[in-house]
């Protein structure tokens, strides 16, 4: 039954690609615009999925979700802040970035400092993704997968094994993915994706609730209250390891003006728009989400605490657990 369910998850997403790959055809990708910038094609709310989609991938879902089982619901706070900062990449942001038509933060700060700079933040930007990022990314899906899939069992290697030959197939096709059609076909992908996401995530809340709760979400949520109401506490102890509440107040806002607003992984979708006034409707509709992001990065590995009675040593392993 695995093995069905693997063939038809991946029949699956071999269309969407398809379907996205002959969309992006309609952009020219012979140019360094059609190619980085998908010919600056994007709507709102291309934009504001394919930000989501860069965002919020396993290392979210998976990580903090795998906090909140072990801390509460404070690791929220990297969510829900994120709003603020959204809001000001679309009304004090974008309008400098676009107005001096760049296509970097790198571009930027040229026009800004000098051409020693450009280059230096060039560098820490790929050297940040290369070391910090993607390594998480790739580690955290390739779990998810082999919790699902059992693909350690089938293949008689251990779990750390499976992880790394599940990595390094995702690494690879993802290359592949984005040499043949640039930053549109993973726009026009991350669309699907994005709504598909959203749905499921939801779905897994509301499906662990259920569960708690005999088949009612809402007694399940009720349970969660009378039975761990410290796990619902969205301000951290002034000591926890996670979010310590004055961070919300004193570092949270700025790391979240960083990244929000100068990361070029994110803001190079929002430059991609049509114009500026999609690019700030896809920031706002981004924003939007991050308010009630929570629901899916956060609430399900509080159900997870519940449903297990935190029985799963390994935090990490909650939501697959849970998804499972």
């Amino acid at each position: 039954m695995n093995w069905i369910s693997i063939i038809l998850f991946i029949m699956v997403v071999c269309g969407i690609s398809f379907y996205a790959y002959l969309q992006s055809r309609k952009i020219k990708t012979n140019s360094s615009d059609g190619y980085f910038m998908g010919g600056n094609s994007l709507t709102g709310f291309t934009v504001a999925s394919t930000i989501i989609m860069t965002n919020l991938s396993t290392e979210q879902i998976v990580g903090q979700n795998g906090q909140s089982y072990a801390q509460g619901m404070e690791v929220m706070a990297w969510e829900v802040t994120a709003a603020v900062a959204v809001v000001l990449l679309a009304w004090v942001f974008l309008p400098k970035y676009l107005k001096y038509g760049v296509n970097t933060i790198s571009e930027f700060l040229e026009l800004r400092y000098d051409t020693f700079t450009k280059r230096f933040v060039s560098i820490l930007f790929i050297f940040t993704y290369v070391v910090s990022f993607l390594p998480v990314v790739l580690y955290s899906g390739s779990l998810v997968f082999n919790k699902m899939f059992k693909v350690d069992e089938y293949l008689g290697v251990s779990s750390s094994t499976a992880v790394i030959i599940i990595s390094s197939i995702i690494g690879i096709i993802g290359i592949i993915y984005l040499f043949i059609g640039g930053l549109s076909l993973s726009a026009f992908s991350d669309s699907i994706y994005g709504m598909a996401l959203i749905i499921a995530g939801l779905a897994i809340t509301i499906l662990g609730l259920g569960q708690l709760g005999d088949g009612n979400f809402l007694h399940g949520f009720d349970k969660i209250v009378q039975d761990t109401p410290e796990k619902l506490n969205g301000f951290g102890k002034v000591d926890s390891d996670v979010v310590p509440w004055p961070t919300l107040f004193f570092g949270m806002f700025f790391n979240n003006l960083f990244f929000w607003c100068a990361n070029q992984m994110i803001v190079q979708k929002a430059l991609a728009a049509k114009n500026l006034k999609e690019s700030q409707k896809g920031a706002i509709y981004l924003s939007l989400f991050k308010v009630f992001g929570p629901l899916i990065t956060v609430l399900p590995g509080v159900v997870a605490f519940n449903y297990f009675n935190g029985s799963i040593d390994k935090s990490d392993n909650a939501y697959p657990a849970l998804v499972t």
